[in-house]
């Protein structure tokens, strides 16, 4: 009867924000192309080195199970593309279209462990040309995909459920969070992009943990 109570009030609860934990949100992305290659982006945003401190929730979970994290991740609407040392404007592509991005994501602390994400998409997020300086060009999104949600990961395994939440949930005394959150982009064109460099702006809304029974 406990057991059920508990997923009847779970049916009724919302989704528990739990922030930022992957620190997506404002983040800045600069990929240098190959034409037809996966490419690890930025000096910054994917130096494994690169950590922050993620505080702990002070959410009392006892008695539910636990149904999905869910993390948002997407991407504003306008990437640069700045060229090889002395391209023109008119060397630059009319359109480019993002048609893959590859998500290493890890939460940790000292105490709990870590849970570590890896997700490969196939996507098709078209942007073209709108403007050049001598130096850069700016695209702007023309797709009707979202880009809101175009990079989300979703955890619903039970273990790594149980983990991701002692990492972010308060147990006793304060225990410092660490996130990373790594993207590789793949991005086509009519032209050849070898030796350009996009550099784009993620955005996150906010990650939740939805409560089961």
């Amino acid at each position: 009867m406990l057991l059920s109570a508990c997923g009847v009030v779970a049916a009724f609860v919302p989704p528990l924000s739990v922030g930022d934990p992957f620190g997506v949100d404002g983040q800045i992305v600069t990929a240098t192309l190959q034409d037809g290659t996966i490419q690890t982006q930025s000096t910054t945003h994917l130096d494994v080195a690169r950590t922050f401190d993620v505080p702990d929730l002070e959410t009392d979970l006892h008695g539910f199970s636990l149904a999905s994290f869910h993390a948002n991740a997407g991407m504003a609407p306008d990437v640069a593309l700045s060229g090889p040392a002395g391209a023109t404007a008119p060397e630059y592509p009319e359109r480019i279209t993002i048609t893959r991005a590859v998500i290493d994501a890890q939460l940790w602390d000292d105490v709990n462990g870590s849970v570590a994400l890896t997700l490969d998409l196939a996507l098709a997020l078209p942007f073209e040309r709108t403007a050049c300086s001598l130096e850069v060009c700016t695209y702007a999104y023309v797709g009707t995909d979202s880009l809101v949600d175009a990079l989300d990961l979703e955890i619903t395994d039970r273990t790594t459920l149980g983990t991701l939440v002692s990492i972010l949930v308060l147990r006793e005394t304060e225990t410092p969070n660490h996130g990373t959150f790594r993207v590789a982009i793949e991005v086509e064109a009519d032209t050849s992009l070898s030796g350009y460099v996009a550099t784009f702006q993620l955005t996150s809304t906010g990650s939740t943990i939805r409560l089961g029974g």
